[in-house]
């Protein structure tokens, strides 16, 4: 069975708080893994966190971790929505 995990990311707090970015991020990877036939991902989100800020971004660290960790006994399959 393949493991999906869907990172996102707003880089200001007010992105973060009104939800949209988020809320369109989550809905396009949603639908993206649908499409492919793949499981509903599990998201790890950073709200507020600067684009600049490449070093700091504890979500992306439990992303990457779960998809490495899970890599050793499945399919598993990290997606951002943008880069």
């Amino acid at each position: 069975m393949t493991m999906v995990v869907g990172y996102l990311r707003v880089s200001t707090l007010g992105q973060a708080r009104d939800g949209a970015g988020l809320d369109v991020q989550r809905a396009r990877i949603a639908a993206w893994c649908a499409y492919q036939g793949l499981p509903t991902p599990v998201f790890e989100t950073d709200e507020g966190i600067s684009g600049a800020t490449i070093d700091n971004r504890p979500a992306f660290r439990r992303a990457m971790r779960a998809v490495l960790d899970a890599a050793a006994a499945t399919d598993a399959t990290l997606i951002v929505y943008k880069l």
